[in-house]
């Protein structure tokens, strides 16, 4: 299991509720709907439901070239439906895998208020024995090889306000950027923000890499008290089609995200967190 890199800011109780692991790999044309169930099979003992959801699209951080326009898509089908999305989920609902042919994802989640966050390592090493098993599948079937094009992972926070406290009208009491020197009495009363930040990732050259997206949003606890959700997610191709090239993005995106929470969050909340280094 690895161990956490030196100096990393570390707290007691992280208002962490989602970790999400996972990888993009070039599609695997072969596979079809009569390989789902024996997948499944390989699962199936800690992973005994099952969901289909719609497939995600590929997703790819580039640079230099121009955005592709939002607007409506009209595609015309012909042949087989998109392969979904498949959700292999255990009994507790805390741990799912997502499967389509050309994506694969471990999700730990928060669901009730006794669940524990076992960690980035724990987290990291049931995925990498995951991504062993549907490496061996494919090569059992002969479906082709699994090469990884892009990965990610993703942090998803839920900072609580405490009893009495609106924290989405006090964003400086959270992120250390937000200043609320202004004349408020000419702006009436401060309601929430939300905001999208992405910083590039580069490797040792300087070169860019990928991004580390930074989300936050008004939300509400399952109790109705405000709250403010704060994702963070990095993502970027690999730098090799290998798993082990997949496997040291996501420690090095960890570290970026983990590394970033701690500094544009303020010492008030460090505080409530139990910030231990």
């Amino acid at each position: 299991m690895k161990t956490r890199s030196a100096n990393l800011p570390d707290f007691e109780n992280p208002p962490v509720i989602e970790v999400v692991l996972g990888i993009q790999f070039d599609r695997i044309a072969s596979f079809q709907t009569i390989h789902a169930g024996h997948l499944w099979d390989g699962f199936r003992r800690d992973f005994p439901q099952v969901q289909e959801h719609p497939p995600l699209e590929p997703t790819f951080e580039t640079f230099g070239t121009k955005p592709v326009a939002e607007g409506v898509k009209l595609e015309l089908m012909s042949g087989p439906l998109p392969f979904p999305r498949l959700w292999f989920l255990n009994d507790a609902q805390t741990q799912l895998i997502q499967f389509q042919p050309d994506r694969f994802i471990h999700n730990w989640r928060k669901v009730k208020e006794g669940d524990v966050y076992p960690r980035y390592e724990r987290i990291k090493t049931r995925f990498l024995d995951e991504l062993a098993t549907l490496e061996k599948f494919f090569s059992e079937h002969r479906l082709g090889d699994l090469r990884p094009n892009q990965c990610e992972i993703t942090y998803v926070n839920h900072i609580l306000s405490a009893d009495g406290e609106n924290l989405c009208e006090q964003p400086e009491s959270v992120f250390r950027f937000f200043r609320k020197d202004f004349d408020q009495s000419v702006l009436e009363q401060f309601e929430d923000s939300r905001f999208q930040i992405r910083f590039v990732l580069c490797d040792e050259k300087k070169s860019p890499i990928g991004r580390l997206h930074v989300n936050a949003q008004p939300a509400r606890s399952r109790d109705g008290q405000p709250m403010i959700a704060l994702t963070l997610t990095a993502r970027a191709g690999t730098s090799a089609p290998t798993l082990e090239a997949a496997s040291q993005f996501l420690d090095f995106g960890r570290d970026k995200i983990v590394r970033c929470f701690a500094e544009i969050t303020t010492d008030i909340m460090h505080d409530r967190w139990g910030r231990r280094q």
